[in-house]
């Protein structure tokens, strides 16, 4: 605004000076009345005194105006003193120039001035002053305005005057009018612009963040890859052990058989108990020797069994930290879904201006829902893999409670052999007591019997339970391999929308 005061006050001096010179020549010189009579136009005398006062009228409000505008205080009346300033400096023209019809032309040029400020109330201020001038000059100051005496003007022609100043007025207040409308849409179509450049500048954010958090899920899809393929390896070796331990079971069964028929075979024959009492004793210290190796499997496993579950409870940690990040994913793509919609409304007001960025924000839509359902696919299929765990993990705690059953039994059998032997010793040395040695050494055949098929029972189960087990961590496996075709597609899906983005901006 301070610079179109500038101007104007600049356009104002000029008239000013232009108006001093019209009165000098027409009121102090000769020159006028010549030129006058040139156009067939006989000057009145006129007073002076009224011509001094309406000159200094405007220069006294054009030296408000300039201090005013010096000083930079007052801004908003600067603009109208120098309105008025112009709009009396015109009536003071005319009236110097003795209301020659020439110099009412300058009204036009009065008006044309005023327009620069494009305010449509100083257009029709100064409208209304020149209308006031006239009707006056008709009424009253006629020799002042037209040049002749009272009475002597057309009303007529005064209604001429009024019509091409009112259409100028209205041509003009029509121009500022259009012209503010055009700028009122210019600044809302770079509003909504910037709006659309936020929006994109968010989306780049967004997408970044989403290829943040996909190469963090790649990072840690790898990881627990790894350990799948270890509880795997792990499982097998279990299942392998297990049919070992489940083997020798069945053939200490055998050998506890063959010990029942040999001490029938004492009870029988005395001559014959010392002979097989030391083959007997050969045989408990042969099947001590292997229920020893089958207990030592038997803490193989139950360390395996801890192993596996610490394992299965960091995958379980892992698998929380891909739904998190899952679950981030899903904020975002709703995040981006939502500046989508916002980009697409405002992409439809900004009318065929916007309709690049209606494209882009339904390409972002799309993309934003295709995230929704990658992500949404990925916490079921990780919810499908915890309760595959979940279920392994039930499953190992019951092997490892089994084993730790069989890892009492085998030391109830281990006590019972023990006795056995001492047994058997005793009755090679102490023959007169072979019958009730013969008879505790029954008993113990019995009880290792019947720990024997509790073991055997305890060793197929286990090894129905490994088995069970490995089949689990197959199929885990398999669905953790499933989570890498996911993870590159939303990968893609990130580094595409920050391209997008980018490129977005890089054309605006």
């Amino acid at each position: 605004m301070i610079e179109k005061n500038k101007i104007v006050a600049w356009m104002t001096l000029f008239f000013i000076v232009s108006t001093a010179i019209v009165n000098v020549v027409h009121q102090f010189t000769s020159l006028g009345g010549i030129w006058a009579a040139s156009m067939s136009h006989e000057p009145l005398e006129l007073n002076r005194f009224v011509l001094i006062v309406l000159f200094l009228v405007p220069i006294i409000l054009y030296v408000i105006a300039t201090v005013m505008l010096r000083r930079q205080v007052g801004e908003k009346y600067i603009s109208l003193l120098l309105t008025l300033a112009l709009t009396l400096a015109c009536i003071s023209m005319i009236a110097g120039g003795n209301g020659m019809l020439e110099y009412h032309f300058a009204i036009f040029l009065v008006l044309t001035i005023l327009s620069y400020y494009d305010s449509r109330s100083l257009v029709i201020l100064t409208t209304a002053l020149f209308v006031v001038q006239h009707l006056l000059g008709y009424v009253y100051f006629t020799p002042y305005v037209f040049g002749v005496a009272i009475g002597d003007y057309a009303f007529v022609m005064v209604m001429v005057h009024a019509v091409f100043v009112l259409a100028t007025t209205g041509v003009i207040l029509w121009q500022i009018w259009h012209k503010q409308m055009l700028q009122s849409r210019f600044v809302e179509t770079v509003e909504q612009q910037q709006l659309l450049l936020n929006y994109l500048e968010q989306m780049n954010v967004s997408a970044t963040e989403l290829a943040a958090v996909s190469d963090h899920l790649r990072h840690n899809y790898e990881h627990s890859l790894v350990g799948v393929e270890q509880l795997v390896n792990q499982m097998h070796v279990i299942a392998e052990q297990s049919a070992q331990q489940s083997k020798q079971a069945s053939n200490n069964d055998t050998i506890l058989e063959k010990m029942t028929g040999e001490i029938k075979q004492i009870s029988e024959t005395a001559h014959v108990v010392s002979t097989q009492a030391e083959q007997l004793s050969l045989q408990a210290v042969d099947s001590y020797e292997t229920l020893q190796q089958t207990s030592g499997q038997m803490d193989i496993i139950k360390t395996a069994t801890i192993h596996m579950n610490e394992d299965n409870k960091q995958l379980h940690e892992q698998f929380q930290s891909i739904i998190k990040a899952a679950q981030f994913i899903h904020r975002i793509a709703n995040q981006t879904k939502v500046l989508s919609l916002n980009a697409s409304i405002e992409a439809a007001r900004s009318g065929e201006s916007g309709r690049g960025f209606s494209v882009v924000a339904e390409e972002v839509r799309k993309l934003a829902d295709q995230s929704l359902v990658s992500a949404q696919d990925i916490e079921q299929l990780i919810t499908t893999v915890e309760m595959q765990m979940t279920a392994t993990e039930t499953s190992m705690s019951s092997l490892h409670e089994e084993v730790m059953v069989g890892r009492r039994t085998m030391d109830e059998l281990l006590y019972t052999l023990e006795q056995m032997i001492s047994n058997i010793t005793e009755l090679s040395n102490h023959f007169q007591h072979i019958s009730q040695s013969t008879h505790q050494l029954a008993d113990g055949v019995v009880l290792a019997a019947q720990s024997v098929a509790q073991l055997s029972q305890a060793a197929a189960e286990a090894q129905e339970e490994a088995g069970s087990a490995v089949t689990n961590a197959a199929e885990q496996y398999n669905a953790v391999q499933q989570l890498a075709g996911l993870i590159e597609q939303l990968n893609e899906i990130a580094h595409y929308l920050q391209q997008t983005a980018q490129t977005k901006q890089t054309k605006e």
